[in-house]
C-alpha cells in the first residue's frame, strides 16, 4: 500500500524519494472491468515516472451463517458472521443486510459459511396450519372472542382464514404479532361469528 506522511522515505526498486511531505503522487490512473489497471506515480527527486500495472478485487462484506440451521430457525446476530468476499461473487444475488436478516425465519434448512440472500429468510410464522387461534372482534368498546382453528399459516400481518369450531364458519382476519386473529372493523354479522 502507498501512502504519504511528513518526510517519511520511500524505496521502490532501487528508487529513492526526497524527504518531502508527500514523496509519492498518483499522476494517472487508468482500468478496464476485467479488473486489471495501470497506475503512474511520480516519485519526488526522481525525473522519470514509475508505472505499475496489475489486477484489482473490489470487495464487500457478506452476512454467512455461522453454523447449519435447519429450516424455521429464527436468526440472531449470534448466528451470522461478516465475510469479506469478492464483489463478484455476489453481485446481483440479492445479499441481505444484517437488518434484514435478524429476527427472520430461515426458509429451508441452510449450512454453515452460507452467503444469506433475501430470498433464504421470511417473517417467522406467528399461526400454524390446524392450530387453535383466538379470534377478536373489536366494535367501539365493545370486544368478541372465538376460538377456532387456523386454515393457512400466517406471519404477523397476513391475512388468515379460520374455521369457528362452534358455528363451522369461516372467518377471515389478519394474524396479530401474539398469535391471535384479528377480524377487520367494519359491519359485521355477529350472529355469523
Amino acid at each position: 500500500a502507498f501512502y504519504s506522511a511528513t518526510y517519511r522515505l520511500f524505496k521502490l526498486d532501487g528508487l529513492e524519494a526526497a524527504a518531502v511531505t508527500d514523496p509519492i503522487e498518483l499522476g494517472d490512473l487508468r482500468y478496464s472491468d476485467d479488473g486489471s489497471f495501470v497506475a503512474r506515480f511520480t516519485l519526488a527527486g526522481v525525473d522519470t515516472p514509475i508505472d505499475l500495472a496489475g489486477h484489482f478485487v473490489l470487495m464487500t462484506e457478506a452476512p454467512e451463517l455461522a453454523d447449519t440451521l435447519a429450516a424455521g430457525t429464527i436468526l440472531s446476530a449470534d448466528d451470522i458472521v461478516l465475510r469479506t468476499v469478492p464483489l463478484n461473487q455476489v453481485a446481483n444475488t440479492n445479499v441481505a443486510s444484517l437488518d434484514q436478516l435478524i429476527g427472520k425465519a430461515l426458509q429451508r434448512q441452510s449450512r454453515a459459511g452460507m452467503v444469506l440472500k433475501i430470498t433464504d429468510v421470511a417473517d417467522p410464522q406467528v399461526i400454524e396450519r390446524n392450530g387453535q387461534v383466538t379470534v377478536y372482534l373489536r366494535v367501539g368498546p365493545m370486544t368478541l372472542t372465538v376460538r377456532g382453528t387456523a386454515l393457512n399459516s400466517a406471519s404477523a400481518g397476513e391475512p388468515v382464514d379460520v374455521l369457528n369450531t362452534l358455528s363451522k364458519h369461516v372467518l377471515h382476519g389478519i394474524a396479530r404479532a401474539d398469535g391471535s386473529v384479528q377480524m377487520p372493523a367494519g359491519p359485521v354479522n355477529v350472529a355469523g361469528l
